[in-house]
């Protein structure tokens, strides 16, 4: 661990030493300048926030400290390169950093967000508290009773929730939590079953809190390129070459069936296999409750009941499209945790005043995770402010040759998507992405219609990988925090699979260019999944 700080400190100091040796030979950028003319200044020093956050974040496994670190630097680069007196503006990093912070968090949907994260922990405490969960979990692991069938269990449940993937980090980890504990499931494999279906699905599907963004990111990108084309058709035409979603279903259900893991998650389900069998202690569950055998078919209800009535309200607003979905998980979570409270009062598993007790408990517990998504979306912001996404953008752009264009646009997202999540990758990546397509395809009469679509599905999907990927956003936040596991812990034990799916997903994307059939190259695909499994995975 003395080594992992020393090459911390190391990396920070050469940081700001390259900053400042760019600043003293470089003149300053004055006046009104945009993200990509900064981005096109800086080159390569642009990606230095997110390269050095997620460097620090391995190296100290503490996700805050390295967020932190990450977006001081970014506003130093931010200081430096756009004002004229150096010295006098390096006091003015720890004003700029709470101003980012503040204006973060002042966004209303980031807003929506964070107060959504605290009523559904809310809600969680209230559960946990009555052990309905527990107590379903008993009664469900009499025909569970295999790590294999606790896989299949989880993805069934996670698929429930195709709509939303914050409700699905958020519902189903609580959920599925006491029934991976009693057989033997680790934690860090069911936040890796909530994260990779939660975004693969809600990005893929018709009918999802996605779809309106992923329309208008996409009308954004046409309109840009003068095409008056649907923006709806192009997105369905797009989902059968989003292979990074489909091969992360797949290949997770091809882990399940065979059993074999490898990598961390291998260690982690070594280690849940032998908690299971009492060779080494369980992990504890704090909040847990000891309701009594008679009170437990009112506890099940109780917690069932309130999950079941936050999905039927919020389904039934969104079909009668009454608002956008935050605002509908928001009123779900808050109608939600009043009806556990008063379900669990009047049942008498839980007395009024306790039941508000755990409720503000399980917001407390939320608070950790609050900080970091505040932290990774200031960090998100000052990628944005640099112009990272215009360079990278303009690199692959200039360089490649048509038939790996797809495929770049696809690693590009990867990279972007590590900082700023898959929304800020999709907004910042797919205006730009459509008419490099749109001209690549005028310069290569020879290219095929399903050019355009497979470039934009490298731009879903690829913003995806690199929210499985990255331990700084927000979905493999909540996943973990669902799920009851370290957020970093989830991070290193997901990303050999995430790395695997995306390389396949990459040969994939060429062969689709190169005029393959989505189905032929899907069931190919599919086959190097499971030969990778078989030649290297291990039963745990």
């Amino acid at each position: 661990m003395k080594t992992r700080k020393i090459a911390a400190v190391v990396l920070c100091v050469l940081s700001v030493v390259a900053i400042i040796c760019f600043r003293l030979i470089s003149a300053p950028l004055t006046g009104a300048v945009t993200a990509a003319e900064l981005g096109s200044a800086l080159g390569a020093l642009s990606l230095l926030p997110t390269v050095l956050s997620v460097a620090l974040a391995f190296l100290l496994g503490d996700v805050v400290v390295s967020l932190l670190i990450g977006l001081s630097v970014g506003e130093l680069m931010l200081l430096l390169v756009t004002g004229e007196k150096g010295a006098a503006q390096l006091l003015q990093i720890v004003p700029s950093v709470i101003d980012e912070l503040v204006g973060v968090a002042s966004d209303t949907e980031n807003t929506k967000v964070l107060i959504l994260c605290a009523l559904v922990g809310g809600l969680v405490g209230v559960l946990m508290k009555t052990g309905g969960f527990e107590a379903a979990a008993k009664r469900i692991t009499k025909k569970v009773k295999t790590p294999r069938g606790a896989n299949l269990l989880g993805q069934l449940f996670c698929v429930l929730f195709f709509f939303d993937d914050y409700a699905n980090a958020l519902i189903t980890g609580p959920v599925l939590r006491p029934i991976a504990d009693k057989v033997g499931l680790s934690r860090e494999r069911l936040a890796y079953i909530v994260d990779s279906t939660a975004a693969p699905v809600a990005g893929i599907a018709v009918v999802s809190s996605w779809v309106a963004v992923e329309i208008a990111v996409i009308s954004s990108g046409l309109e840009t390129a003068g095409i008056a084309d649907s923006a709806f058709q192009v997105f369905l035409r797009s989902i059968p070459y989003c292979f990074y979603c489909i091969f992360a279903l797949v290949f997770m259900l091809i882990t399940s069936f065979t059993g074999r893991e490898f990598g961390p998650m291998l260690k982690a389900e070594r280690c849940a296999r032998a908690a299971q069998s009492g060779a080494c202690p369980k992990s504890s569950e704090p909040g847990g409750s000891n309701t009594g055998s008679k009170k437990e078919p009112a506890a099940i209800w109780v917690a069932f009941g309130s999950i079941a009535l936050l999905v039927l309200y919020l389904v039934a607003s969104l079909l009668a499209n009454r608002g956008d979905t935050i605002t509908l998980l928001l009123r779900s979570a808050f109608l939600s945790g009043i009806a556990a409270m008063a379900a669990a009062a009047v049942t008498r598993i839980l007395p009024a005043g306790e039941g508000i007790k755990a409720w503000l408990d399980g917001v407390g517990n939320i608070v950790p995770t609050i900080i970091v998504l505040l932290l990774a979306w200031s960090l998100a912001s000052i990628v944005e402010k640099l112009g990272t996404v215009y360079f990278v953008v303009e690199l692959i752009a200039s360089k490649a040759a048509w038939q790996f264009v797809p495929a770049i646009i696809f690693v590009c997202c990867c990279v972007v998507s590590f900082a700023a999540g898959s929304y800020g990758c999709m907004f910042m990546v797919m205006p730009m992405a459509i008419p490099i397509a749109c001209a690549v395809m005028e310069n290569s009469p020879g290219i095929g219609s399903h050019f355009l679509p497979v470039c934009v599905a490298g731009v879903l999907s690829g913003g995806i990988f690199g929210d499985h990927c990255s331990p700084m956003t927000d979905c493999t936040i909540l996943a973990a925090l669902g799920s009851g596991c370290d957020v970093m812990d989830h991070a290193v034990t997901q990303m050999p699979y995430a790395f695997t799916v995306a390389l396949v997903s990459i040969f994939c994307i060429i062969s689709a260019t190169l005029g393959f059939s989505a189905v032929y190259t899907i069931a190919l695909g599919i086959l190097v999944l499971l030969a990778i499994i078989l030649l290297f995975g291990k039963q745990p």
